[in-house]
């Protein structure tokens, strides 16, 4: 799985009082936690190695060169514990989109099976939680995978909250942390959370009537204070504004709309053949909720086959409702296992926001 020990990111409310109120104890490992330093890079590259071997999906993890250029431009921030010969034996860290945000992705939350059973997510995610601290964030996204419980069951524990369900994120040779060399042998969704950390701005967001029930749902659980707002058309004059990008790795396209026009549909396709996305299984598109714009924007991406992906708060600078489409054949749904009431109507809610949106397409691609 991709993050199976990131539960223990919440520890100031819960867990870390409990530790820094108990004795010193000796380590009968010989364990040391701190964060992670750039001479620790080979070695934490040899750590992923060991616990998925090639398949990790986030592939900076695999090129010492870009760990250590994330570290310096402070987007990566993590902890990690080493033996007695300095080798990184367990590691968890965020990923921020840019310097200075007050939310970020945790990532890479690994332990060496040899070292199991010691509580080093634990103690490695106490020294996490005083960086969070220090950077003053305020939220964490959380993606857990469909492909067992274990995960989903330690990230619900920590607090986090369910927003979405994301339909094969995760690519099919993604080894699961039993079986680092194993594919799983299917494209696997991912329940999509967030981890409150402090207290967010009130804000108002323009959400799609179709979507309203669903957020407004979502915002009481994450106790964000949020005021829906329904506008007719606030789509720009201008020409769309978008950025997009191509994850090889998880055969994933992505367009983030930074102004939406009255040419967005022709814009988002043309971003996404730009970045060569007839070779991606998956398309994600970002709309930000303080936009205006974004509930016709949500309809017309219908044409595309876009449905409901999930709601991403406070991410740059607002909220952010992610939109999806994925190829037919790549989910096998007997296979997804969802812990919680929630994940079940999220991903029910999202199977049949699918079903609509292609029967859309289907009807305007005749």
């Amino acid at each position: 799985m991709m993050l199976a020990h990131r539960g223990c990111s919440r520890l100031w409310g819960a867990v870390y009082p409990v530790i820094v109120m108990c004795p010193v104890v000796v380590d009968p490992l010989g364990v040391t936690i701190r964060e992670l330093e750039p001479g620790d890079v080979p070695s934490l590259v040899r750590c992923v190695v060991r616990c998925y071997g090639e398949s990790y999906p986030y592939r900076a993890f695999y090129d010492a060169d870009e760990i250590r250029l994330l570290l310096s431009r402070e987007l990566l921030h993590s902890a990690v514990a080493v033996d007695r010969q300095g080798e990184v034996i367990a590691h968890l860290g965020t990923v921020l989109e840019r310097r200075g945000s007050r939310t970020g992705d945790m990532v890479l939350g690994i332990v060496d099976s040899r070292f199991r059973g010691h509580a080093l997510s634990v103690r490695v995610g106490v020294v996490l939680a005083q960086e969070f601290q220090r950077l003053a964030l305020i939220g964490l996204y959380l993606y857990a995978t469909t492909a067992h419980a274990i995960s989903q069951k330690l990230t619900l524990a920590t607090g986090s909250i369910e927003t979405g369900v994301l339909l094969g994120y995760l690519p099919e040779a993604t080894s699961s942390m039993q079986q680092p060399t194993h594919s799983l042998g299917w494209r696997i969704p991912s329940i999509m959370l967030y981890l409150p950390l402090a207290e967010a701005p009130a804000r108002t967001v323009y959400v799609p009537k179709r979507y309203r029930d669903l957020t407004s749902e979502i915002y009481a659980r994450a106790g964000l204070e949020r005021q829906p707002i329904e506008v007719g058309s606030g789509l720009s004059c201008a020409p769309t504004r978008l950025r997009s990008l191509l994850d090889t790795s998880r055969s994933l396209a992505r367009v983030v709309v930074e102004r939406a026009g009255r040419d967005l549909v022709s814009a988002v396709r043309q971003g996404l053949r730009d970045v060569g996305s007839n070779t991606a299984d998956i398309a994600h598109v970002d709309l930000q909720l303080s936009d205006p714009a974004t509930p016709e924007s949500v309809e017309m991406l219908r044409e595309l086959g876009f449905f409901f992906g999930g709601v991403l708060p406070e991410l740059r600078d607002g909220d952010v409702i992610r939109l999806q489409s994925a190829r037919e054949g790549l989910l096998d749904r007997s296979a997804i296992a969802v812990v919680s009431e929630v994940s079940e109507r999220l991903l029910d809610f999202v199977l049949a926001d699918r079903e609509a949106a292609l029967t859309t397409l289907s009807r305007t691609s005749r």
